[in-house]
């Protein structure tokens, strides 16, 4: 078996799946791959610097080239990353609208952390919710048994999100709060 057919083999492990959204619209939730490189920067540049700080827990104003091909080259085993893609009338996908990933633990392989973004315009719809309940599955498929994260405590979104599932929390960094989410 080749690096490419495994690569190809992990990829499908992540089934694209179609999700309609609390407003009524939908989008392709499907792993984020090399090929999406461009769609990530274009992203990365509608990212508002709040977000990015939400997100990094520092300004961020760019991202350099290495980070980029961090972020589109996921294993999907241990790092899996998946995107939410707006498509038009006929299904041709437009732009990505969010991004989710966890990390395996190292020091604890059944804990991964978990990470999501979503565009600004597209905040308020139900994709960060999206993201996650499709991240937690695939979790459970990596027999991946909690999710960790930090959420800054401004982050009223992301709490909400981390607290529909049941997180615990603890005092993380400086104006921050660490969760831990048991799976079920």
């Amino acid at each position: 078996m080749t690096v490419a057919t495994v690569w190809r083999m992990e990829i499908d492990e992540v089934a694209p799946v179609l999700v309609e959204l609390r407003d009524g619209g939908a989008v392709l939730v499907r792993a984020l791959v090399p090929a999406d490189h461009d769609r990530f920067l274009d992203a990365w540049e509608r990212l508002s610097p709040t977000s990015r700080f939400r997100r990094f827990f520092s300004p961020m104003p760019s991202m350099s080239e290495s980070q980029v091909s961090y972020f589109t080259h996921a294993d999907q085993h241990d790092h899996v990353a998946i995107a939410a893609v707006h498509l038009d009338d006929d299904g041709v996908e437009l732009e990505g609208v969010g991004v989710a990933r966890f990390f395996r633990l190292r020091d604890r392989p059944d804990a991964a952390e978990l990470a999501v973004a979503v565009i600004d315009e597209w905040q308020g719809r139900g994709i960060g919710d999206v993201l996650v309940d499709r991240l937690v599955e695939l979790a459970l498929d990596r027999e991946i048994v909690a999710l960790t994260g930090e959420v800054l405590d401004e982050n009223h979104a992301m709490r909400a999100v981390f607290n529909r599932l049941g997180a615990r929390w603890t005092r993380g960094e400086p104006g921050a709060h660490h969760a831990e989410i048991v799976l079920r």
